[in-house]
């Protein structure tokens, strides 16, 4: 983590509310990619975050949270199959 991670905070004159959006997206990105907490990610550089959103790493965690998810809805859509299936035999 550089000296230099938090400095553009210092000169943002942008709305608050967006800084703020735009920090927690990056924490939030960090918690679902990382697997880590909240409070674990808040503290972890901008630099670093830069350069992981930069990497080939990024794109491919993304694409496995996006099989992942797309694999659990397909379960969950093949269990609302059966059980409508089963309540109308009743």
């Amino acid at each position: 983590m550089s000296r230099r991670d938090f400095s553009p905070l210092t000169t943002y004159k942008g709305q608050p509310n967006s800084l703020q959006n735009a920090l927690l997206d990056d924490a939030f990105t960090m918690v679902e990619h990382g697997k880590m907490s909240l409070p674990e990610a808040l503290k972890m550089g901008l630099s670093f975050v830069k350069m992981y959103r930069e990497s080939p790493s990024f794109d491919l965690r993304s694409k496995t949270l996006e099989s992942d998810s797309l694999y659990k809805r397909g379960v969950i859509e093949r269990l609302d199959g059966v059980i409508q299936a089963s309540q109308t035999k009743r």
